[in-house]
């Protein structure tokens, strides 16, 4: 019973270290390797999940923050102070990137270099969205914009390191 004991703890070990080995070797190349690492560990699909399945949960949150941003964007555009036109810019380049994050989808369970370089560029482009809404601020961002917009391109920009490991 014992030896039968120690070679099962031993397979699972060796389990668990190759799946931290995929989010440990995938998440020190992204632009913040703190919060792919804490997001991809916190998940409860991660221990079983390829690199498409940890992609896809990057995705999940990258739609998620991307929302977050589009409602504080929203909310700041409510307040009718002189930052309007900035806000509707900020809205309508934040659906884009949802819109392109959408689109995102399907692709990562595609194993064909055309779905890959859609999916790059799908990602590529909301990245760009998401970016000229701070632009247009520039130094007048509000700083809640601010921290949901750099959420946002934190986990976009994940897809994209994701993406090149497909």
């Amino acid at each position: 019973m014992t030896p039968l004991f120690l070679l099962v703890s031993i397979l699972l070990s060796f389990s668990c270290k190759c799946q931290g080995d995929l989010i440990g070797d995938v998440c020190p190349n992204t632009r913040n390797p703190s919060l792919c690492n804490q997001t991809l560990r916190a998940d409860i699909r991660s221990p079983t999940a390829s690199i498409r399945g940890l992609g896809e949960i990057i995705l999940e949150n990258a739609q998620a923050s991307t929302q977050a941003t589009l409602d504080v964007a929203k909310a700041i555009n409510n307040k009718k102070d002189n930052i309007v036109g900035e806000a509707d810019i900020c809205i309508k380049t934040c659906n884009d990137a949802i819109h392109n994050l959408n689109g995102c989808l399907p692709l990562p369970k595609a194993r064909d270099r055309e779905s890959v370089s859609a999916l790059k560029a799908k990602v590529t482009t909301a990245l760009t969205d998401v970016s000229t809404c701070d632009e247009e601020f520039g130094a007048r961002e509000p700083p809640q914009l601010k921290k949901a917009s750099s959420k946002a391109k934190d986990f976009i920009s994940m897809l994209l390191v994701f993406a090149d490991r497909l």
